[in-house]
């Protein structure tokens, strides 16, 4: 079975990947309460498992998850309720892992049109 989460590719089978098949899949996720069964990642977990499956048939590298913050929307949520938005910090921890993720995507393009 290949590798194909970044966090344990080498660099070398990293390139390789790329060359391979261009794309990066980014695993999106809230932390919201399920109930008392279920992880408070769920959303997250079940994102890179499809993602991992499918990078596994088709190519590509499954990239770090990302949790966008918590649901809180949700009548008898177990999260204050007075609080709608995602935290500043957080905020900008995503806006800094999308550029990151789109310079990656230009770099992967350009290595796909090349190969063309």
């Amino acid at each position: 079975m290949k590798k194909v989460l970044y966090e344990e590719l080498l660099p070398e089978e990293c390139v390789q990947r790329i060359k391979e098949m261009p794309v990066a899949y980014l695993p999106l996720g809230t932390l919201e309460w399920h109930g008392p069964h279920m992880p408070l990642g769920a959303d997250g977990i079940q994102s890179k498992e499809l993602f991992v499956r499918v990078a596994e048939k088709v190519g590509g590298v499954v990239l770090p998850m990302l949790f966008m913050g918590p649901d809180r929307s949700s009548s008898g949520s177990r999260w204050e309720s007075g609080q709608r938005n995602i935290p500043a910090a957080q905020a900008r921890a995503s806006a800094s892992y999308t550029a990151t993720s789109a310079r990656w995507t230009a770099r992967w393009s350009r290595a796909r049109s090349s190969r063309i």
